[in-house]
């Protein structure tokens, strides 16, 4: 019966479709012999948006294990160049100070718009152990503060699964959820 409940709950998702999560993805190189796990924010229009969360990780080969590190970030469309030269990300985990390593930057001009991705490579502890079990999960980029919606929490804890079982197929993504 459990099971039959788990596989109702997972079609509902499947049909419904919540596109406000991110995709979780995860892609095999042969050439490589290493799995790429990622998320893909969602796209947004308009010239300014809530960061999205960005989460990278890889394991070796097919069989999943843990990374020993991944990369934990943002990406925001802008007018304008923002974040070009102060770029600082700080972070509250149910309210406590998270210890992140100095932050990265790249960026990208598109028409009309500018792609900015703050991003730091932290232990995969830092997201299993800490960020994927919190409640509330919180960011401070330069003077801009934000909070993850409950949709990115629970990326979090779906990025944390691919890792831990073969939950999402390769090349695809797990449920666009």
């Amino acid at each position: 019966m459990k099971e039959i409940v788990s596989l109702f709950i997972l079609l509902l998702i499947l049909i419904t479709g919540a596109s406000s999560y991110a995709e979780i993805e995860i892609k095999y190189d042969r050439f490589q012999d290493r799995t790429t796990v990622w998320t893909n924010p969602k796209k947004e229009t308009g010239s300014w948006i809530q960061p999205g969360l960005i989460l990278i990780g890889y394991y070796e080969g097919r069989t999943p294990s843990k990374p020993a590190k991944c990369i934990l970030g943002c990406v925001l469309r802008v007018p304008n160049w923002i974040y070009l030269k102060c770029y600082h990300l700080s972070c509250l985990a149910d309210g406590k100070p998270v210890s992140l390593p100095p932050s990265e930057h790249k960026g990208s001009v598109g028409k009309s718009y500018i792609v900015e991705r703050i991003y730091v490579s932290v232990p995969f502890s830092v997201i299993e152990q800490h960020l994927s079990k919190c409640e509330k999960v919180e960011f401070k980029l330069w003077n801009q503060e934000f909070a993850l919606s409950n949709y990115d929490i629970e990326d979090l804890k779906f990025f944390v699964e691919a890792f831990a079982e073969k939950k999402y197929r390769e090349k695809g993504s797990g449920p666009t959820h």
